[in-house]
């Protein structure tokens, strides 16, 4: 079996699970484990019966689920280290802690001391879910406590939806019980300036609205009273700008279909785009990405990253003018609109394409 033939298997079964449809990610994980023992690959039987045992445990079937893990163990039996036997004992360490064994513990201790010799940010079929749940067990037990946070920060890890979240070590933190204060890496963040005066008043104005999902022109009411017609809404574009620039966290702030949301998980449509949308360029898919961004920069056309990342990926394909135009709409949005320029890292991308050649 050629291991080219068996990555759109693979790539199949991570979409399936992406998407939430875990019936054909067992049906793809079932075909690709089959088809990876005749590669003889380690590696490749190991990533692939990991798609098999997620979808496993998903849909319930914790027995069969087991049953696999078992198989995938008995792959690295032999291996001490490396990213094999750090990607096996952190299944393993899931898979036991669901079924609420309290054995968990001594392979999600190996794994973890294990990155955090290695530096791993990562492993193979990288399931958010599985990695916010071993953080906070991890962190329940005073397991790696330092790597678990490198870990999390890295990865923009949300917290476990069954645990509490206040422990964990979220980037940003805004209070606004007795004084206003933001927090940003455990330290309080420190507006001066004129400037940064109306991005403080749209936080606050956003915050005591409730946070969640406010009109933008009710807030652009609020806060510009006098202006007439768009000028107001080009102030409130250009002052939601700034004020993630200030904040240091462009995620934190969520404009869906004309409403701003602050955003508690770290996880909402940005980040997620960003990370479906590189997993998808990783595997070759850069048409489907494609098609994410555009459909992104549709509710958020601010957000510079969703039009670097397609960018990118035109420029990949050997399409560096359909890549020159994305970049001239966003240099546009941001001059027109917030009166800024692109940052230097769009800058870079964009310079980086005289030199692509065409398809």
């Amino acid at each position: 079996m050629d291991r080219q033939h068996l990555s759109p298997r693979r790539a199949a079964v991570v979409c399936a699970a992406l998407r939430g449809d875990f019936a054909a990610a067992e049906r793809e994980g079932r075909a690709a484990a089959q088809l990876s023992l005749e590669t003889g690959s380690v590696a490749s039987m190991l990533i692939c019966h990991t798609g098999l045992v997620l979808a496993l445990d998903q849909t319930g079937q914790r027995s069969a689920a087991a049953r696999v893990l078992e198989r995938m163990l008995t792959l690295v039996a032999d291996v001490r280290g490396g990213v094999l036997r750090y990607h096996a004992a952190l299944w393993e360490a899931y898979l036991k802690l669901r079924s609420g064994d309290r054995a968990y513990r001594e392979p999600l201790a190996e794994a973890l001391a294990l990155g955090r010799r290695e530096g791993y940010l990562s492993n193979y079929a990288w399931w958010p879910p599985m990695m916010s749940r071993l953080a906070a067990a991890a962190m329940a037990e005073g397991i790696e406590p330092d790597y678990v946070r490198q870990l999390i920060a890295a990865r923009g890890l949300p917290p476990d939806e069954d645990q509490p979240s206040d422990a964990w070590p979220w980037p940003l933190r805004i209070r606004a019980l007795g004084r206003f204060e933001v927090v940003r890496d455990g330290a309080p963040l420190a507006f001066r300036g004129k400037a940064q005066k109306k991005p403080l008043e749209l936080l606050k104005t956003l915050v005591a609205l409730g946070g969640e999902g406010v009109e933008a022109s009710r807030l652009a009411a609020i806060l510009w009273p006098d202006a007439a017609g768009d000028a107001a809404k080009v102030s409130f574009d250009s002052t939601l700008y700034r004020l993630r620039k200030l904040l240091g966290v462009e995620t934190a702030l969520v404009l869906t279909e004309g409403k701003l949301a602050l955003d508690p998980r770290r996880a909402k449509l940005v980040r997620t785009v960003l990370a479906l949308g590189r997993r998808l360029q990783g595997e070759g898919r850069r048409e489907d990405a494609i098609a994410l961004y555009s459909r992104a920069l549709e509710l958020d056309n601010l957000a510079e990253d969703l039009y670097r990342n397609l960018m990118l990926c035109f420029r990949e394909l050997g399409r560096p003018s359909e890549a020159l135009q994305v970049y001239r709409r966003c240099r546009e949005l941001l001059s027109v609109v917030l009166g800024l320029q692109p940052s230097p890292e769009t800058e870079a991308v964009r310079r980086s394409l005289d030199a692509a050649p065409p398809a």
